[in-house]
């Protein structure tokens, strides 16, 4: 099931400001995404790639990071943390420990 998630699928949504283009964070564009984080109002380190990597490296949990995009201006990100220990109940939880995990 994950791995046909993570296939490099981009969605693209029209809104009245312009589309919009969501799909996985790139290797080499972490900085972009802190960046993002840092400067939104409701940002938080449980946002931020490097809590991602501890989710990911210490409590084993599979990391999918989705961000939008309006051209080449980050509008959005969503942190997705997978366990396969709570694969029936709640695959997916935006982070681990959060109640929320996406930003716009």
């Amino acid at each position: 099931m994950l791995n046909s998630m993570r296939s490099q699928v981009t969605y693209l949504s029209t809104y009245p400001m312009g589309s919009i283009q969501v799909g996985e964070l790139q290797r080499g564009q972490e900085r972009e995404w802190d960046q993002f984080v840092t400067a939104s109002a409701t940002g938080t380190f449980f946002h931020q790639t490097g809590w991602m990597n501890v989710v990911e490296d210490i409590l084993g949990h599979r990391c999918i990071r989705l961000v939008a995009r309006r051209g080449n201006a980050i509008t959005g990100v969503f942190p997705i943390s997978y366990s396969e220990q709570n694969i029936r109940r709640l695959p997916g939880v935006s982070s681990p420990s959060r109640l929320w995990g996406y930003l716009r």
